[in-house]
């Protein structure tokens, strides 16, 4: 997360993540005392990756699971072994995470992307 992303998620509600959360987001140094005594909280990086994936804050749906499988493990399985041909096995969930999405935003991808 970087600039744009860290304006989006400082800006536009009175809703906005604690900067602090939006500055460790971003890997930036808030300097002197504050690096020292301000700390990394879950739920407050929880609440800018939310925020940065474009979730509406005020809405209920700011609350809902991201896209995900439900069913046919099998499947599954055999998509991710075609799309992530080298996925190690240590980090084989890391593929069901990024190919739920990728199957959920298909027709909105296919639009937009040459």
């Amino acid at each position: 997360m970087r600039k744009g992303a860290s304006t989006f998620c400082s800006s536009g509600s009175t809703a906005c993540p604690p900067s602090v959360a939006v500055h460790l987001r971003a890997g930036w140094s808030m300097g002197g005392v504050q690096d020292r005594y301000r700390r990394h909280d879950a739920a407050g990086d929880m609440f800018v990756g939310r925020t940065a994936s474009g979730l509406p804050i005020l809405q209920p749906e700011f609350a809902s699971l991201p896209p995900h499988f439900v069913h046919g493990e099998e499947v599954v399985q055999k998509a991710k072994r075609i799309c992530f041909p080298n996925l190690p096995e240590a980090v084989e969930f890391v593929g069901e995470f990024a190919l739920a999405p990728l199957i959920y935003h298909l027709d909105l991808l296919r639009e937009y992307l040459p």
